[in-house]
């Protein structure tokens, strides 16, 4: 899958509704897992259910004006032709219900979703964000070892949590 960059405009206006949508879907997962591109960053990561389906997130760039550009989150289904190389087991507290927050960019452009915070029933995080090189996305988890590099630092975002 080749990298999408947009407008902000015509995007980071319906990120927020795609994030409500796929809210009420954030439960029964048991698996994760990584893309991971030559350069070593992950460019996808993926919540999966014993039968295959779930969600793919991945980070688009987004040009908010001349070369200035932000990852926002993007959050799809899972599909079977395009999966991680290698799937991980989730703590049994991630494969109950999630709850969801956002987390939003604040810019002189504008507001911009660019990572999702999802907590598990025992209030452990798993907390998805644009990466710092382009097209990349950082994951932080107790379950995902390894470095957790975010576009910008992590309190220059703001939760805000999603009805669902």
């Amino acid at each position: 899958m080749s990298p999408t960059r947009t407008n902000c405009s015509e995007y980071c206006l319906n990120i927020s509704d795609a994030l409500a949508s796929w809210a009420e879907n954030l439960d029964n997962f048991s698996q994760y897992g990584f893309k991971v591109a030559q350069h070593q960053r992950s460019t996808d990561f993926f919540l999966l259910r014993s039968d295959g389906s779930g969600l793919r997130f991945s980070v688009v760039m987004v040009d908010l004006a001349e070369r200035v550009e932000v990852g926002v989150l993007s959050i799809e289904s899972a599909e079977k032709n395009y999966f991680p190389e290698e799937l991980f087991a989730l703590p049994p507290t991630f494969q109950q219900k999630l709850l969801p927050e956002r987390l939003v960019l604040e810019t002189d452009y504008g507001s911009i979703d660019s990572g999702l915070v999802l907590t598990a029933s025992d209030g452990d995080q798993l907390v998805l964000v644009s990466g710092v090189y382009p097209y990349t996305i950082e994951v932080k988890a107790s379950f995902a070892a390894g470095r957790f590099e975010p576009e910008y630092r992590i309190d220059k975002y703001v939760r805000q949590p999603i009805a669902i």
